[in-house]
């Protein structure tokens, strides 16, 4: 398993940055996401838990064309 010792020692590094795989991650998903409405509700969820500022937020929405999700 060479993937996953690879994975535990990045995880284990101390220069790792979470945060950052984290949000990244969350980006994902909402990239993901085929339904219009959804994905812009989970930019606003995004937004509203302060993963993302309402800067980032609007422009997202204004990327994927979601105004009138």
């Amino acid at each position: 398993m060479p993937d996953a010792n690879r994975a535990r020692e990045t995880l284990d590094d101390p220069t790792f940055d979470l945060g950052g795989f984290c949000r990244a991650l969350l980006l994902r998903c909402i990239e993901n996401e085929t339904d219009p409405a959804e994905r812009k509700a989970r930019i606003m969820i995004l937004r509203q838990d302060g993963h993302l500022s309402d800067a980032e937020a609007a422009d997202w929405i204004r990327i994927y064309g979601l105004e009138a999700a």
